[in-house]
């Protein structure tokens, strides 16, 4: 997992103990946990107040268990300026058998508006129960289209 500067010109990202744990795999050649792992497509349903969310779960670490999924879904409505936010999370535990994740994130603030199909940024967290009992944390974010017409698969 990489860890230091953003996009060009940004800040520096503060390492959390995932970061530490991929560093140490990415020596060994081990994998880690999730990547980022949201469809570049996205559906609107509800009346364009849910964002379907769905993603590859990816490759895990040796050493996770399970995983739960959270996600934020943001655009900016180009007609009125007003920020749309949704969030959501998944309704079920994920193990390192199942190879998607999905959740419905739904709008919060009813008097933002809906979303409108075109681009969106989503932000996810992944809490990954470790064999060992711990608990480590995984984020991350994507720009990706919403779109009325549900994605495949």
């Amino acid at each position: 997992m990489w860890c230091g500067r953003g996009k060009a010109g940004g800040s520096p990202r503060v390492p959390s103990a995932f970061d530490t744990i991929g560093a140490l795999n990415d020596q060994r050649g081990t994998t880690m946990a999730m990547g980022s792992r949201i469809f570049p497509h996205l559906a609107l349903v509800n009346g364009r107040k849910t964002v379907e969310v769905k993603g590859p779960t990816g490759d895990w670490d040796p050493y996770a268990e399970s995983a739960t999924f959270a996600v934020i879904v943001g655009q900016v409505n180009r007609q009125t300026g007003a920020i749309v936010l949704a969030k959501g999370r998944s309704t079920e535990t994920y193990t390192p058998a199942d190879q998607w994740w999905d959740a419905d994130a739904e709008v919060f603030d009813p008097a933002a508006g809906e979303f409108v199909p075109g681009m969106a940024v989503a932000w996810g967290i992944a809490a990954v129960k470790m064999k060992d009992g711990r608990n480590e944390t995984f984020e991350w974010s994507v720009t990706t289209r919403l779109i009325e017409d549900p994605p495949l698969p």
